[in-house]
């Protein structure tokens, strides 16, 4: 099971990251269980055989629904967060077990609105993840989005 070396060698304290002065987070609500597995380190790509995935990977439960949603913070270099999050997408699907919600999320310094969309489309028809990319220079993005968490 993936959240074996997860547990072990990727778990983040909080619910929050911060990479490029840029800062991802959640505030837990209800019985929502969140967690935070910093994902590029040497443990988690000796132990999935890959180099150069995300950032992050964040688990969420509410209920049955299971979400995990992986986050790249990047300064412009959309095409190497786009192979970033797909490295990361195909090592945790080799050996994820039960019925998962994959999403996306790149926060870029500026994303160009042509160069988003042919990376969503991309990742959409190669991985069936929905892909949500967002410009922001420095400050804080919160994943309080109904759109990174939800089935619809």
């Amino acid at each position: 099971m993936p959240f074996d070396v997860l547990e072990a060698h990727c778990l983040l304290p909080g619910t929050s990251y911060t990479e490029q002065g840029k800062t991802v987070s959640i505030n837990r609500v209800g019985d929502e269980a969140i967690r935070f597995f910093g994902i590029d380190n040497q443990a988690f790509r000796d132990h999935f055989h890959v180099q150069q995935v995300c950032d992050i990977l964040v688990e969420y439960h509410n209920g049955a629904l299971a979400v995990l949603l992986f986050v790249e913070l990047k300064g412009g270099a959309l095409a190497t967060a786009e192979q970033q999050i797909r490295r990361a997408i195909q090592a945790i699907r080799s050996c994820l077990k039960g019925v998962w919600l994959q999403r996306a999320l790149i926060i870029s310094t500026g994303a160009k609105a042509n160069v988003a969309a042919g990376i969503q489309k991309r990742l959409k028809r190669d991985t069936n993840v929905t892909a949500f990319i967002k410009s922001l220079p420095k400050g804080t993005w919160s994943l309080r989005q109904p759109d990174y968490l939800n089935p619809a």
